[in-house]
């Protein structure tokens, strides 16, 4: 599914090639909320009407995008009244994954609807992929990079990205970004624990060409400049008791600078 929030054709184009890779419908999902007027007042039936029409619109745009790339799967559309972090949090639940646009809309709009891109990253219980602002996949590098940055859990994000691969005839790196801190044998052992790790998901995708970058340096920095050379940057969450990756300042970095769109995998996503 995609969850929209004004004009984002990176997203529902994007949206729709998943979609129609894995055979499944898509629903189209815009949220509007209606805040509270405070001192015990209510809005009056026109006021809350002129949200729902606001809604609406931004719908019937997405319908317009949608039609004119001649979907080949069915599209459900979908206008539903709340916070759109919560809205789509529940959407999680079903969806095979959700795409949605930057957290870059208008403060005002950031009011009402909250950070939703790092909401869903954090807590969504399918794989969240988040669109920059005008991209487009026209032209995109036939590259999908896994950034591994040592405290994720790397099965959800790598069996993601052999899928993706796969389905779209696409390259794969591995990027191990190794923090300048880290010691040399807390890195040795992580570099064989993922070196096991790839060599089963080889066996199992053997057509995919698959090649493994150590990086030394920041992980903000180095995943950044490997997004430009990208169609897909995929991340995972933490391993660490529970706390996601993108609770943390690198991946929320990471999500505003990237030139490619990120996809941050839950530990328990399964092909």
């Amino acid at each position: 599914m995609v969850g929209i929030a004004d004009t984002e054709d990176g997203a529902l184009g994007l949206a729709l090639r998943r979609a129609e890779q894995h055979k499944c419908g898509l629903r189209v999902v815009h949220a509007f909320d209606v805040p509270g007027s405070g001192l015990h007042s209510t809005y009056t039936p026109a006021v809350v009407a002129g949200f729902e029409e606001g809604g609406q619109a931004v719908l019937d745009r997405a319908r317009e995008v949608i039609s004119s790339l001649d979907p080949k799967v069915d599209v459900e559309y979908a206008l539903v009244r709340g916070r759109a972090s919560l809205i789509l949090l529940d959407e999680s639940s079903s969806a095979r994954e959700i795409v949605i646009g930057p957290d870059d809309s208008p403060w005002y709009v950031q009011l009402f609807q909250g950070r939703v891109a790092k909401s869903l990253a954090a807590h969504g219980r399918c794989p969240v992929t988040v669109v920059p602002d005008g991209w487009s996949s026209e032209g995109s590098p036939e590259l999908v990079i896994v950034a591994l940055d040592g405290e994720s859990n790397a099965h959800g994000p790598v069996s993601y990205a052999f899928d993706v691969a796969q389905l779209e005839g696409r390259s794969l790196e591995m990027l191990h970004v190794v923090e300048p801190d880290k010691s040399g044998a807390a890195v040795m052992q992580r570099w064989g624990e993922m070196s096991h790790l790839l060599e089963s998901w080889r066996r199992r995708f053997p057509q995919v060409r698959v090649r493994t970058v150590v990086v030394p340096g920041g992980a903000v920095a180095v995943s950044r400049e490997g997004s430009a050379e990208a169609s897909l940057l995929v991340a995972g969450r933490s391993s660490t008791h529970g706390v996601d990756l993108f609770a943390r300042p690198f991946a929320q970095e990471v999500i505003r600078s990237s030139h490619c769109p990120v996809v941050v995998v839950p530990t328990d996503y399964r092909a």
